[in-house]
């Protein structure tokens, strides 16, 4: 066997110890998909847990926040951070105590995965409510507004991601309200209600996520969660 030959021979090796690793890593943080109708309001979930609710998932998707809404797959899981609040200012999947919550910075671009079956169903409607926790709004030195919208891949995490509705703006944005005095509750709460479309029909898994983008201005980055999801479908009949 020549040099160059086992060159090649350990290149391929490392290769394929490093996709080993990959989808490993993955395979362990992939939320189980959850059977429908579907409900959740946190109510379970101490503000001190630190460990995903069944179906959730937190991962990073970018390097910072994007100024249109990130398409990217996972490029890692992201821990649940616990105990944080209105005055937390970082970027991470955040625990805002009976709800959940994201928030991305200049190094990070955070989302929160929900993974479904759909099988036998048709006709999703997922509704949810869906609020700003931090806003450091002060119109001086920070100013950001950020829009959040919501996506879904078919079959993994790291397939297509989707952009579920076609405005422009996505489905919510924080207001000009500053909110940064320690509160868990959330300002500006906004009731959603969409109907996913066919592709998500009668599927072994479904994962939605909520993803947010740079819209105007600079400075701290607001923080948003979301609570009481629920899926309900129309039974498939023979």
């Amino acid at each position: 066997m020549t040099y160059s030959f086992q060159r090649i021979i350990r290149a391929f090796r490392f290769s394929f110890l490093l996709i080993l690793i990959h989808f490993t890593a993955y395979s362990q943080s992939v939320p189980t998909a959850q059977s429908l109708p579907y409900s959740m309001d946190f109510s379970s979930t101490l503000h001190s847990d630190s460990v995903y609710p069944a179906g959730w998932q937190g991962f990073t998707i970018g390097s910072s926040s994007p100024s249109t809404f990130s398409t990217n797959v996972p490029l890692t899981y992201s821990t649940l951070v616990p105990s944080s609040n209105s005055a937390t200012n970082f970027g991470a999947i955040h625990n805002f105590k009976n709800k959940i919550g994201f928030q991305s910075s200049d190094t990070t671009d955070q989302t929160i995965v929900l993974a479904l079956n759909t099988s036998g169903v048709n006709n999703l409607q997922l509704n949810f409510e869906i609020m700003t926790i931090g806003n450091p709004f002060d119109s001086l030195l920070n100013t950001r507004i950020q829009q959040v919208e919501l996506q879904y891949a078919i079959g993994s995490v790291l397939g297509t991601w989707v952009t579920l509705t076609n405005n422009l703006n996505g489905i919510y944005q924080n207001n000009e309200v500053n909110q940064t005095n320690g509160t868990t509750s959330g300002q500006n709460l906004q009731n959603i209600s969409l109907t996913l479309p066919s592709s998500c029909n009668n599927q072994t898994i479904v994962f939605i996520r909520w993803v947010q983008r740079n819209f105007s201005g600079s400075g701290a980055y607001p923080s948003f969660a979301i609570d009481n999801i629920g899926i309900c479908p129309t039974i498939n009949t023979p």
